[in-house]
């Protein structure tokens, strides 16, 4: 009698045929997906809403960068002062040494970038 009611079974319809492939391929799916637990195991890089908000609040504002840009350029005004002192001299020396050449009348030496 169990051979028979084998036989007797009724044949699938397409569409439970369509839901259980459909079953069987989550059922796999879910078997060997990866919790957050597991990836944060094997990678320690996930960030916690903690740590975004700790970035945050670490994170300069404008105003303090805007700051910290005043106190550079403050730092280099003596510098570029001395610079153009500097420079003043060398146009003098220039000039002077210019003044002398002609004075004594010596023909200056060839500028050295000219090629021959």
């Amino acid at each position: 009698m169990v051979d028979k009611k084998k036989k007797i079974q009724k044949k699938e319809s397409g569409f439970d045929k369509l839901a259980r492939l459909i079953k069987s391929e989550t059922d796999d799916i879910r078997k060997h997906m990866s919790t957050k637990e597991h990836v944060a195991s094997l990678y320690r890089v996930m960030a916690t809403k903690e740590d975004i908000a700790q970035v945050y609040r670490d994170m300069a504002t404008k105003s303090a960068l805007e700051e910290v840009e005043q106190n550079i350029l403050e730092k280099f005004k003596p510098l570029e002062r001395a610079i153009d002192t500097d420079a003043l001299a060398v146009v003098d020396h220039g000039l002077r040494i210019e003044a002398i050449e002609n004075h004594l009348k010596i023909k200056p030496p060839e500028p050295w970038t000219t090629q021959k």
